[in-house]
């Protein structure tokens, strides 16, 4: 069957084209008749009314042509555009379904070469389903002109298949037969990634939420019907997604109690009708499951506005709560402990200070009218009175011994006395100084090593090496005796150690001889009321040091002790 269009344009064309050439003639020879003329001016008339006819003729041919030409270029252009998009192939075929033409880019979408695919039966390179959808097309014959859009699979010359969308033309002739079939194939394989990595995010995503161990659920604002609920949200609250279909029903069974569901509900609703989201999370909410246990739980919600969705997030915290209350109830305990032990300290301190200062008078009358009596009556006094008064005299001297240290121990927590920084070497030297007469009567040798400068009470220091030195020249053993002092530091702190080669310390003792009044040796061996670590050790701590027993480094025997302090910041200069 003819194009219709075409020919309605060239019937009407031949219609008014014949409709003027009788009109031209019909007029022409009525106006020649009316005229006197003669048969050599009628010819003449007759002559110019053909060439008049014949130009038109021409001009009409002419102009008509002309259009006919612009529309085949146009159309042309139209066909070459489509030939050039890099996104678009195209693909004619011929009434057998042949293939007569291909745009470039044929080749790399399917991999051939229009050589190779002209002459090529267009079903041949589709699957199975695929031909067979298109030959659908074919089923509903038109007057004219049929359109069809289909989505299928083309075979690649490697042997794979490319996803493509075929939109056709097919062009009829008369008794349904086909003229010829134009397809334009665009490549699907980005949208088939795009849509392949949507779905693979999209499980990704109900995968991460249906395991998180946060529980989340979504419902709609306008409705407040649930839409989702994962697994840990259930566990949560202790209900199941089946019965927390909408937010009242969540309400309802989720806070039994009237009056506490009434005051977190319009709390919740509150923070959530203001819009702003850092409104919309709550601690410390008390909910109750089914079987009624009650848990303590931190909320979030995070709305999508522009979806009409809410966002609500749980976690359960109720450990968390319950420890935090214990820790503080603890923490109340610690403080109450903590302000009674100072109160005791205190008044420990202040009772030792007392004792040992207040005794020391009576203990010197008791010596010393103990000696008068002996002195007086010595005449009168048997070996064994005379033997008591000896340990009685000895008894109160030792004791008068004992509160001057414990004296002293009680001191070093309330020594007044502000920190300064001095040179440790210079500390050391002082008490050297203090002890000259014993480390010359016992030929003893102090080498003190490269020391740093520190920050401390120097008077309390100073008793600190004292202290050390006197019981390595006490426990000496019978070659003279050595003592070395030297210092490294380590994370933030002076480490400093006092090392001599006396009788030693047994290393299960470590932490006893720290301890007040607890003496290692009779009296008969080596004197001393076992006070002296004891101090040490609370000088130390004062400063907010450590102090220990170690392995001796330089001999088989002997001791070795280490104590920290904290290392000495200066500022750095301004550059």
């Amino acid at each position: 069957m003819l194009n219709t269009k075409a020919f309605n344009r060239g019937a009407a064309i031949a219609l008014i084209y014949l409709v003027f050439g009788a009109s031209w003639i019909l007029l022409t020879d009525q106006y020649a008749s009316s005229t006197s003329i003669n048969v050599l001016e009628f010819t003449e008339v007759q002559i110019f009314k053909g060439l008049a006819f014949v130009v038109l003729s021409t001009l009409i041919i002419f102009a008509t042509t002309l259009g006919l030409h612009r529309r085949l270029v146009q159309r042309e252009e139209q066909i070459q555009t489509l030939f050039k998009n890099d996104r678009i192939a195209l693909i004619v075929t011929n009434r057998q379904g042949e293939i007569t033409d291909v745009s470039p880019n044929i080749i790399a979408l399917i991999g051939y070469s229009a050589a190779e695919l002209k002459g090529r039966m267009f079903t041949d390179l589709l699957v199975e389903d695929t031909a067979a959808l298109l030959m659908q097309q074919y089923d509903s014959p038109a007057d004219d002109y049929s359109q069809f859009e289909v989505e299928g699979d083309l075979i690649h010359s490697d042997g794979y298949t490319v996803p493509l969308a075929f939109k056709g033309t097919i062009k009829w002739k008369g008794k349904g037969q086909v003229s010829y079939t134009s397809v334009v194939a665009e490549s699907l394989a980005d949208k088939k990634h795009a849509e392949a990595q949507k779905i693979a995010q999209q499980r990704f995503m109900e995968t991460t939420l249906m395991h998180l161990p946060l529980g989340v659920s979504v419902h709609r604002l306008d409705t407040g019907e649930r839409t989702l609920i994962n697994p840990t949200f259930e566990a949560v609250y202790g209900w199941s997604a089946d019965e927390l279909t909408d937010v009242d029903t969540f309400f309802n069974k989720v806070y039994p109690d009237p009056k506490y569901r009434e005051e977190i509900k319009s709390r919740i609703l509150a923070d959530i009708d203001s819009g702003d989201p850092n409104r919309m999370e709550w601690k410390d909410i008390r909910v109750t499951g089914k079987d009624g246990s009650q848990r303590i739980v931190y909320a979030k919600n995070i709305p999508v506005f522009e979806q009409g969705l809410m966002i609500s997030t749980v976690y359960d915290t109720t450990a968390v709560y319950y420890a935090h209350q214990q820790l503080l109830t603890n923490k109340e305990e610690l403080e109450h402990v903590n302000r009674e032990l100072k109160r005791s300290n205190k008044e420990l301190e202040e009772f030792a200070y007392v004792a040992s200062h207040d005794l020391q008078e009576p203990l010197r009358m008791v010596a010393q009218f103990t000696k008068m009596l002996e002195r007086k009556f010595s005449e009168r006094i048997d070996p064994e009175s005379s033997r008591y008064i000896h340990f009685a005299v000895d008894g109160a001297q030792r004791m008068q011994i004992m509160l001057n240290d414990l004296l002293q121990y009680s001191r070093v927590s309330t020594q007044p006395g502000e920190l300064q920084i001095i040179e440790a070497s210079t500390i050391v030297q002082r008490a050297c100084e203090m002890l000259s007469l014993r480390i010359e009567s016992a030929g003893a040798s102090i080498r003190c090593h490269q020391l740093p400068k520190v920050s401390c009470i120097p008077s309390l220091l100073e008793r600190l090496f004292i202290n050390l030195f006197d019981n390595s020249l006490k426990y000496c053993s019978t070659v003279p005796p050595e003592i070395e002092v030297s210092s490294e530091t380590k994370n933030g702190f002076h480490e400093f150690s006092v090392q001599d080669n006396g009788i030693g310390i047994d290393g299960t003792f470590a932490e006893k001889i720290f301890i007040i009044f607890q003496r290692l040796h009779n009296r008969s061996e080596y004197d001393g009321t076992g006070i002296g670590l004891a101090v040490c050790k609370r000088i130390v701590e004062r400063h907010q040091g450590a102090i220990w027993l170690e392995k001796n480094e330089l001999n088989q025997g002997g001791a070795c002790f280490k104590f920290t302090l904290p290392e000495v910041v200066t500022a750095k200069p301004l550059q």
